[in-house]
């Protein structure tokens, strides 16, 4: 894989949930001035999801909400009723995708993706990301894009990056949707991980951490 596009999303490798980590333990918590102390003296990765950018652009949860995309859609005649229901009110979604990625576009950084971005530029962390919403590009710095996909497991720089990281530290990201959390644990075995979030992930083990709250206030605490 070329590293110099690192920022292109792959739209050919989606993660089967066998590949992306999982795990029923409970955590420890830190808090924020144990997790400030760590980004200023250790090896981290940085590893954004789209919590960090909810403040400005509504989820992929909240746009499927409004487009009315639900789990069960598979269920009976569900899915014909609902691509019926598009085809007639077609106006009604373009108009929902399009504000929704007129967000995307228009959205400033929050005071979390600014924030971050100065730390990363200070302390050289590697910046990963789940998001495509341009908004760490905005803040002035370039993270390496996984959306979903394996843009990882043949980059040389972010293998020897897992290796070396004495802790990724996500942020705003509830699930391992892109498989990188765990091929990080398979790279770093004595690695961990600590999830900076309004809730508690189930990709934490009993030997990882967990700070709870908001980015947005936490920004101004860690960075």
């Amino acid at each position: 894989m070329n590293d110099n596009h690192d920022s292109e999303p792959d739209t050919t490798k989606f993660i089967p949930m066998e590949q992306r980590l999982v795990c029923k333990d409970t955590p420890a918590k830190m808090t924020c001035e144990e997790l400030k102390a760590i980004i200023r003296t250790k090896k981290v990765i940085f590893y954004t999801g789209a919590g960090i950018s909810a403040q400005a652009i509504p989820t992929m949860n909240i746009l499927m909400q409004y487009l009315g995309i639900s789990e069960d859609l598979e269920q009976g005649n569900k899915l014909q009723q609902y691509i019926c229901e598009v085809i007639n009110n077609l106006g009604k979604y373009t108009k929902i995708l399009q504000d929704f990625f007129d967000r995307c576009r228009n959205a400033p950084p929050t005071t979390a993706h600014t924030l971050l971005a100065k730390c990363v530029k200070k302390f050289g962390h590697l910046l990963v990301t789940e998001n495509v919403d341009q908004l760490h590009q905005n803040s002035g710095i370039e993270p390496t894009v996984f959306a979903g996909h394996d843009r990882y497991s043949e980059n040389a720089k972010i293998i020897e990056a897992a290796k070396k990281s004495e802790f990724i530290i996500t942020i705003g990201l509830n699930s391992d949707e892109s498989g990188f959390l765990k091929f990080y644990k398979i790279h770093n075995p004595k690695g961990k991980i600590i999830s900076v979030n309004l809730i508690s992930t189930n990709y934490l083990s009993d030997r990882d951490f967990y700070v709870e709250g908001d980015i947005q206030e936490i920004a101004k605490e860690i960075f």
